[in-house]
């Protein structure tokens, strides 16, 4: 202890010493969300096409509509995090390159009336894949460099 030092209290004995009560709620919230999540999406596709009576052309689309918007969402913020690079930075590139075919697939996708296929969908798998990932690397390292949740 360092000369003129205030003598700390020893850390309370316990099965939760040393943890701040945000890390406790935290935790709990991530457990209990993990295992309601795992208990409703295996029955989410059963439910809104027995009890509510969508078809299955439109299950594929809610759930084709929130992976977009997750990655749209993800390119977004990476496009924000990146602002400041230059433009030759390669997770930028790897964005507007990536983002570009997104956007520019599902454009094409909007316009195919009458001659759209459910596979062509597998044009998009490699642009959503790419920014969901570049995405998520590129807010887990702000997460980081910003002092994480406190």
């Amino acid at each position: 202890m360092k000369p003129g030092a205030e003598p700390r209290d020893p850390p309370a004995a316990g099965a939760w010493a040393g943890f701040h009560p945000n890390v406790i709620a935290l935790g709990l919230t991530s457990l209990f969300t993990d295992v309601s999540t795992e208990m409703l999406v295996p029955v989410m596709p059963l439910f809104i096409t027995a009890t509510l009576g969508a078809s299955v052309a439109s299950l594929g689309l809610i759930e084709g509509i929130a992976e977009c918007t997750a990655s749209a969402l993800r390119l977004v913020a990476g496009l924000v995090l990146t602002a400041p690079r230059l433009r030759t930075d390669r997770q930028r590139a790897g964005l507007v390159l990536w983002g570009g075919w997104l956007v520019g697939t599902g454009l094409v996708f909007s316009y195919m009336q009458g001659i759209f296929h459910a596979y062509y969908t597998v044009a998009l798998a490699p642009a959503i894949g790419a920014v969901v990932g570049i995405g998520s690397v590129l807010l887990w390292r702000a997460r980081r460099e910003n002092g994480g949740f406190e």
